[in-house]
């Protein structure tokens, strides 16, 4: 049987006290004031740009100049540096690329360099970026009214490493491949809600015709091609076994074995939630906050269910606190449709197009799925690579 030795318990305090990790908060107004920032020069990387594991660069990012940079050297960043922020998302952090470019840190950040030589970057940003860490963060930030990071804190923070940076790269570099398969999968996504918003914006106002359709459509009310219907409150027929869905303006809520309606519906929020649509097939029941729709005979639920996702719903607000809509104005609105066959191939094809969605996005989820079970298991020596 192989030994395999035990990782070693570290804190970030450990690390400064026996390496040559250094950690370093932003400068405050006495040192930097506002009135040195430029709109051109090094950028100023502070809380909106630390992101989740990486930084983002704006035109809204302040920058410093060469002179400024240089006169306060200790606030400058170097490739691996891993920043947090000092205030508000106290859980960001994010690393600085290995380019050529140069970075500030904000007063609202904090930067760790770690000693290379003992430590990986590269695995602590997947550290720093786990669920434990992250909450460990937030629980022990400081304010009442906005969380606070500080060196403390940090320096407090628990882990375990292997004992070569070797060990801690290759679980890196693992990590590093399925955070590429997510980046890949949310590129798709992306790209085919592109397509969709594209074929809906020529497909629902007829500037594109499906093959074997022609002639005009008709303006009409949706009031000649459905009735809105009124939900209820759900608290006599809610349970939790339930066989039908509870919907609110924010999707199901709960289970119920009672539906108020049993027929293709469109719905949309009558208060609170007005602009986004939910469509449903199958028996539900429907909240006093959220309409449903009754749809007339020679009109395709899932067509108006398309239509109702490119109506500007916030225009149409009746209310001047919590945005609110009646019944009459939605009946009223006018819109364009062919007829009853055009509606149905339209519908067909644009929800051939959320099926693809929805299957990336269940892909998606599973990746982000293994990530964390690996990521449980890596980062603790459950699975030690050899």
């Amino acid at each position: 049987m192989v030994n395999v030795p035990k990782w070693k318990k570290w804190t970030i305090g450990d690390l400064i006290s026996h390496t040559k990790t250094t950690i370093q908060t932003g400068p405050f107004g006495t040192v930097l004031s506002s009135s040195e920032f430029v709109d051109y020069g090094i950028p100023v990387i502070s809380v909106r740009e630390i992101r989740e594991g990486f930084i983002r660069i704006t035109d809204d990012t302040p920058c410093v100049t060469d002179e400024t940079f240089s006169r306060l050297g200790k606030y400058t960043l170097s490739s691996n540096d891993i920043v947090f922020a000092r205030k508000g998302s106290v859980d960001r952090s994010a690393v600085i690329p290995e380019v050529t470019k140069r970075y500030f840190l904000g007063s609202d950040g904090i930067r760790i360099r770690f000693d290379q030589n003992v430590v990986s970057p590269d695995l602590m940003l997947y550290i720093f970026q786990s669920p434990s860490t992250k909450q460990f963060l937030i629980q022990s930030s400081y304010g009442t009214t906005m969380a606070g990071l500080n060196e403390k804190i940090l320096c407090s923070l628990e882990f375990y490493l292997p004992d070569t940076v070797a060990e801690q790269k290759n679980i890196a570099r693992i990590l590093a491949d399925i955070d590429k398969y997510l980046a890949i999968t949310e590129e798709m996504i992306a790209k085919k809600k592109a397509v969709k918003q594209g074929a809906m914006q020529e497909l629902l106002t007829g500037k594109k015709r499906l093959p074997g359709f022609s002639g005009d459509w008709q303006t009409i009310s949706l009031k000649k091609a459905l009735s809105v219907g009124h939900g209820m409150s759900q608290h006599d027929v809610e349970c939790p076994t339930g066989r039908y869905p509870i919907l609110a303006t924010g999707g199901v809520i709960g289970r119920a074995n009672r539906y108020l309606w049993n027929a293709p519906s469109v719905l949309i929020g009558r208060k609170g939630t007005i602009n986004k649509p939910q469509y449903m097939d199958k028996p539900f029941w429907s909240i006093d906050t959220l309409f449903y729709t009754k749809i007339n005979e020679g009109y395709c639920p899932k067509f108006l269910y398309y239509v109702f996702c490119r109506i500007d719903w916030l225009s149409y607000n009746e209310a001047s606190g919590v945005p609110s809509l009646s019944a009459k104005t939605i009946e009223s609105i006018e819109v364009q449709v062919p007829d009853y066959r055009e509606q149905c191939a339209i519908a067909g094809a644009l929800t051939d197009i959320d099926t693809e969605i929805e299957a990336l996005e269940q892909k998606l989820g599973k990746y982000r799925q293994v990530k964390q079970g690996m990521m449980q298991q890596l980062l603790t020596g459950m699975i030690r690579l050899m």
